[in-house]
């Protein structure tokens, strides 16, 4: 008979009185008995899943969360696996533009470059509008009339994206290494952590979180959003706005085509 931890045993000794034997079951492994089990075995503990921390809630602003919180939508739709390092291959689409606005007061470098406008290598990129993280508006033609420019890195960046995030920190980098030898440096966001419009409380909440010390743009409806992986790498040249390099994120084929836009820079 099943006694708890116990077994107890009846002997009958020919006619004489039973004998009671009380065998005692000590389990080799620690861990709770299951007694529906024939044997007494022990029963797996699930293992406990630890809490994941929820990324904040965008408008958020001034938070300063660590930048290795996941966040709530991390995985990009299905076309686009945001781990994805390659150089991209396909074309991204032309942008028609708009008219080239006409040069900034105080500016010596000239008119914007006039079109056909387009995001290929050799193309004239157009003059992009964003907003900064306070909402003013702000666009190409403005960081092409600072002469002390000679580069521009422009890396197109969704805030679910896992990848973008990651390229924050590539970017500090080249920020830190040329800025001083007239390469600027800006990531736009169009959207947020729930795939919603991106916002100036986006962009605040981004550079925030994840330290960045470069421009972080808001870029309202992008024309070629959800055609091109991201985070998506631009490398201009500032006197032509002629696109020297294209490609998933800031790689050694990105930072040769600055350094030879640096060499090769007419300013």
């Amino acid at each position: 008979m099943w006694l708890g931890p116990c077994w107890l045993v009846t002997l009958a000794a020919g006619c004489q009185d039973p004998v009671v034997v009380v065998i005692e079951r000590t389990p080799s492994t620690s861990g709770p008995l299951d007694p529906y089990t024939p044997d007494g075995g022990r029963t797996e503990e699930p293992p406990s899943r630890p809490p994941v921390a929820p990324i904040p809630a965008d408008g958020g602003g001034g938070s300063d969360a660590s930048a290795d919180l996941p966040s709530p939508l991390d995985t990009p739709p299905p076309s686009r696996d945001a781990g994805a390092r390659a150089d991209a291959g396909a074309r991204p689409p032309a942008d028609a533009g708009s008219a080239p606005p006409s040069t900034p007061p105080g500016s010596d470098v000239g008119p914007y470059p006039s079109g056909p406008y387009g995001l290929d290598i050799g193309d004239t990129v157009a003059d992009h509008r964003f907003e900064t993280t306070d909402g003013t508006p702000t666009r190409l033609s403005e960081v092409r009339a600072d002469p002390r420019v000679k580069v521009i890195v422009w890396t197109s960046s969704a805030a679910w994206c896992g990848a973008c995030r990651d390229e924050v920190r590539v970017l500090n980098d080249v920020h830190a290494r040329l800025a001083s030898r007239g390469v600027f440096v800006a990531q736009s966001l169009f959207q947020n952590e729930y795939y919603a419009p991106a916002s100036g409380a986006t962009a605040r909440n981004w550079r925030s979180r994840l330290g960045a010390t470069f421009p972080i743009w808001v870029e309202p409806d992008p024309p070629y959003a959800g055609s091109v992986p991201i985070p998506m790498t631009w490398v201009i040249d500032a006197a032509t706005m002629r696109v020297l390099h294209v490609g998933n994120g800031y790689d050694g084929r990105a930072e040769r085509a600055v350094q030879n836009g640096l060499s090769g820079s007419t300013r």
